[in-house]
């Protein structure tokens, strides 16, 4: 359940301030400060953060909460009476800031404390990075908001927690309170051991700067808050700290860094049933089997790897080592045999090897109940693998984003007939969100190539129009791709991006633009990479040497051929049209039903073509101005080019109609 409630009761004369699930975030915390304030006779008060709390850092640039957040910080600080604070569950984000402020924290074994606010362009709230360093010092209070979730041990070895306790741990608190409610307890904000040594204090302020790029602007504002920490009184720094927050809040940066985080959420679907397997079972030990195994292994998930030729297996575990940094201490190896009664496998075979029909067969046969089978091959088709396996249902496909240019995304591929990811599909994405990946659900088909394509078709028309292509590419990047399109088709090879545009040329549209320069380089034998010239000149390490100095007479010859004079196009064209050529394409694939909902667009652009996440996805940067503006460009668009490319999806229409952002569809 989501949301914050508080309840409040008493054990053996001690005050409990429960904080649950449900109800209003912004109630519960002035709920906080309302019953902190009531005179009554006590023995001590405990603040129970329990499992069913929730309160998502994206709260944070609500003034209204970030007001109520401080006041119920300051309350719990200046109680007469000591508040322990109990984590029974997830203490994240501002349920961590209201902890921090008690004088005494306890933690279950089963607890966790997080900051996950840097990743959303923020900074805690409530004066959490005041308190922190005050608790654990400069250099671990920076580790922690950069870090990974702590368990109550790493915790309490900082300084963030007092003690780890394993059985009723709200008794144990009661008990102290009511200790403390006597003897007292020195306020976070008034311990200054680590203030202590000013020198080592600073040290660790600038290491953590030297190591973040100009990019990462809330955590370097994070770093600015941890060094006033030393430099100003406590209430003086709280006053920065909330400017700092307030600013952070108000970015462009933050605001795509949030968006995307909801965008996320949905597209993983996780709930109920949603719990991913500690093992995985992977068949084919070929570059994608070792692919897929390294990223599971890096993760410290037990892994499988199938295949009949012991040599494939004993290369691939070398293979592995290396990716890895070690040995692959949770790999085991075997034929296809050690593959049968797996609960998870994931069928990794490069090609069509002939021994690859007989294993599918076996596996599917000893397919437990609730078994999942994974397509992951080159062209995933849930549909055709579970006729192949024998098999009626328990099948998914799986396209993963080429890490080596920077994607994360695990696109989970539902058979076109189904009506939704069901239990299997849940419990796929939880095990990708536990390899580190990014899951998202398309039905029928990927979504990454047609994505793809449609960025590649509008740098295309953009050189047609004018400009070079490696000025497309730096624009891009500029804008926050990993990558430029022409850079990314020349290490792919353009093979397979001319197999789809020979593909589609016997139904295209004859109104439809279709630019002649990528045929020109094909027909000259410039394929990319591999041949070393394409759009740029490669060395024999498949290194970019710099653009191809052909280019320009090709590209001048495929205008001619098309009577397009050239013009100039600016950086700014580049960046708006590749957007809106990508917007478009993810609209019509969620009309088309293959995407569930238009927030899907982004995830897959950011995780699935790597753009930076703080430059927003398409969807969202038609989100924060008004959807009419971009409509009215399509429209201009589509009188001036092409009707058919600049063509506006129902679904903008609709949203249009509304007045609703496309992120509530």
């Amino acid at each position: 359940m989501s949301g914050l409630s508080l309840e409040t009761g008493s054990r053996d004369g001690t005050r409990l301030l429960r904080l649950k699930g449900g109800g209003d975030d912004t109630g519960a915390l002035r709920d906080i400060v309302r019953a902190l304030a009531e005179e009554d006779a006590t023995q001590g008060i405990v603040l129970v953060i329990s499992p069913a709390a929730t309160c998502p850092a994206e709260r944070l640039p609500d003034p209204d909460f970030s007001a109520a957040l401080d006041a119920a910080t300051l309350a719990i600080e200046t109680s007469p009476w000591p508040v322990v604070a109990v984590i029974r569950g997830a203490a994240t984000g501002p349920l961590l800031s209201l902890a921090l402020a008690c004088p005494v924290r306890l933690a279950w074994t089963g607890a966790t404390l997080a900051c996950p606010e840097t990743r959303l362009g923020l900074i805690p709230g409530g004066g959490a990075m005041q308190r922190m360093a005050r608790l654990c010092g400069a250099a671990a209070a920076l580790a922690v908001l950069q870090g990974s979730p702590l368990v109550p041990e790493q915790a309490e070895a900082l300084g963030l927690v007092d003690a780890v306790i394993e059985e009723d741990p709200v008794g144990a608190a009661a008990s102290l309170a009511a200790e403390l409610a006597g003897e007292g307890a020195e306020r976070v904000r008034d311990r200054a051991r680590h203030l202590a040594d000013p020198a080592a204090w600073s040290a660790a302020v600038s290491d953590a700067r030297a190591r973040l790029s100009p990019a990462e602007i809330a955590a370097r504002k994070a770093v600015d808050c941890v060094e006033v920490a030393l430099l100003l009184p406590f209430d003086a720094a709280l006053d920065y700290e909330r400017a700092a927050l307030s600013d952070l809040a108000g970015s462009s940066e933050s605001r795509a860094l949030r968006a995307l985080a909801v965008a996320e959420a949905r597209a993983a679907r996780l709930g109920e049933g949603a719990t991913e397997t500690g093992e995985l079972t992977i068949l084919g030990a070929g570059p994608a089997g070792i692919e897929l195994a390294a990223i599971a292994l890096a993760a410290d998930l037990d892994v499988r790897l199938c295949d009949p030729d012991p040599r494939a297996l004993e290369t691939s575990r070398r293979q592995l080592a290396a990716a890895i940094g070690g040995a692959p201490d949770r790999l085991t190896t075997g034929g296809i045999e050690a593959a049968e009664g797996a609960a998870t496998v994931a069928d990794c075979t490069d090609g069509t090897p002939p021994w690859r029909s007989a294993a599918l067969a076996r596996i599917g046969a000893g397919l437990p109940q609730g078994g999942l089978l994974i397509d992951a091959t080159d062209s995933p088709d849930p549909v055709r693998c579970a006729r192949e396996a024998g098999v009626e249902e328990g099948v998914l496909g799986l396209r993963l984003a080429d890490p080596l240019k920077g994607g994360r995304l695990a696109e989970i591929i539902l058979p076109e007939t189904a009506e939704d990811e069901g239990p299997l599909g849940r419990r796929a994405a939880a095990l990708f969100q536990a390899m580190g990946l990014v899951p998202l659900f398309s039905r029928g088909a990927a979504v990454v190539p047609a994505l793809g394509a449609a960025l590649l078709e509008a740098a295309d028309h953009l050189v047609e129009d004018g400009a070079a292509p490696d000025s497309v590419d730096a624009a891009l990047v500029r804008a926050g791709f990993a990558v430029g399109p022409f850079e990314a088709l020349d290490r792919d090879g353009h093979g397979p991006a001319m197999a789809r545009r020979r593909a589609m040329a016997a139904g295209r549209d004859p109104r439809r633009r279709y630019t002649l320069l990528g045929d020109l380089l094909v027909a000259e034998g410039r394929t990319g990479r591999a041949a070393r010239r394409g759009y740029y000149i490669w060395n024999e390490e498949g290194v970019r040497l710099r653009p191809d100095p052909v280019i320009p007479s090709l590209a001048v010859a495929a205008r001619e051929e098309a009577g397009i004079a050239p013009r100039p196009v600016s950086e700014e064209e580049i960046v708006e049209r590749a957007m809106l050529s990508l917007l478009l394409e993810g609209i019509r694939l969620v009309d088309a039903g293959i995407l569930g909902a238009a927030s899907d667009v982004d995830v897959a652009v950011i995780h699935g073509l790597a753009l930076s996440q703080s430059a927003g996805g398409p969807v969202h940067r038609a989100d924060i101005r008004p959807l009419m503006t971009t409509r009215a460009r399509l429209l201009k668009l589509a009188r001036e080019e092409d009707a058919l490319h600049w063509a506006v999806p129902d679904l903008i229409e609709e949203h249009v109609r509304t007045e609703t952002p496309l992120y509530e569809g």
